[in-house]
């Protein structure tokens, strides 16, 4: 009896808990324009600078890389912890299209697109002006409040040390 229970708590909580799940489309009825006009600034800063999208797309995989798509990349520190203060990070660059990206999103729909989505968007998009194909993004990535270069640190120690 106590098992029957067990599952159908269990069950119950897995089926109450799917508001913030991952969907190609979930800021369709929030913020339709949104990933429109990240693409449209995504195109135009690439007029001006061919270097944006291999930028972005690496901006991107090393937001991603440490502790999951979570925009901590994009954090500042008054003491250099974040993660843009690592060594390897100090050569990243088109955070103006972020920055602009953002800020376009915040005026269009505020408070309702995450920097994560948006660092997404934006790589995604970087990929496809390129003349790759279009692919849809799993969003509703929540973003972090915290980046700290230790992990970096630590992974680099960990990375040199299996080569060694």
């Amino acid at each position: 009896m106590a098992l029957i229970a067990s599952l159908f708590i269990a069950l119950f909580m897995f089926s109450t808990h799917q508001t913030n799940a991952l969907s190609s489309n979930y800021y369709d009825k929030t913020c339709p324009s949104a990933e429109y006009a990240i693409t449209k600034l995504v195109r135009d800063a690439t007029k001006k600078d061919s270097t944006v999208p291999a930028a972005l797309l690496r901006l991107h995989f090393h937001d991603c890389f440490i502790r999951g798509c979570d925009a901590s990349v994009l954090l500042n520190s008054k003491k250099n912890t974040a993660e843009k203060d690592g060594l390897a990070n100090h050569s990243l660059h088109a955070y103006f299209v972020i920055d602009a990206a953002k800020k376009i999103v915040e005026d269009l729909c505020p408070g309702i697109v995450s920097c994560a989505d948006i660092l997404a968007f934006a790589a995604r998009d970087a990929v496809v002006v390129v003349r790759f194909q279009y692919q849809p993004i799993i969003n509703s990535n929540a973003d972090e409040n915290k980046s700290e270069l230790f992990f970096r640190l630590f992974l680099k120690d960990i990375i040199f040390s299996c080569i060694k």
